[in-house]
């Protein structure tokens, strides 16, 4: 019998979560690549709607070594707050909208198993949102 191969997939991504079931922190600057790369696409396509992309993609605009499938997955979730939040919004300086990737890399987030059903996002959205602020205010930022 054939090993299926979306389970082995996730068994290897799977393996790159921590041992307390939060997605492993990343470099901010591989985060900050993939998330230009999606919006780029997005921007091209003329449409929210999602599109397949490549993990190669992805891994080309990381640095070497990087857990590509970690990086996706920060942004992914990532992304959701962006929408929902307006994180980056266009007049941010970029030295802000470096704080908000910085602890977006870094910030807990719970790896979701496919088929286990929960409510809301794998995060702490708030207390996400928190960091932010006082990473802001720490830089002199108005927040």
């Amino acid at each position: 019998m054939q090993p299926d191969p979306t389970e082995a997939a996730l068994n290897m991504f799977a393996s790159n979560v921590s041992s307390n079931g939060e997605i492993v922190p990343v470099e901010p600057s591989d985060l900050k690549s993939v998330w230009k790369i999606v919006e780029e696409i997005r921007e091209h396509s003329g449409s929210n709607e999602h599109s397949a992309i490549d993990v190669r993609t992805y891994a080309e605009v990381c640095s070497p070594g990087a857990n590509v499938m970690a990086v996706w997955y920060r942004a992914s979730m990532f992304g959701v707050l962006v929408q929902s939040a307006g994180l980056l919004a266009p007049e941010l300086p970029d030295d802000a909208t470096d704080v908000v990737f910085n602890v977006a890399a870094r910030f807990p987030i719970k790896f979701m198993k496919p088929g286990v059903v929960s409510q809301g996002l794998p995060l702490d959205a708030e207390e996400f949102m928190k960091q932010v602020e006082d990473e802001l205010r720490r830089l002199g930022f108005k927040v």
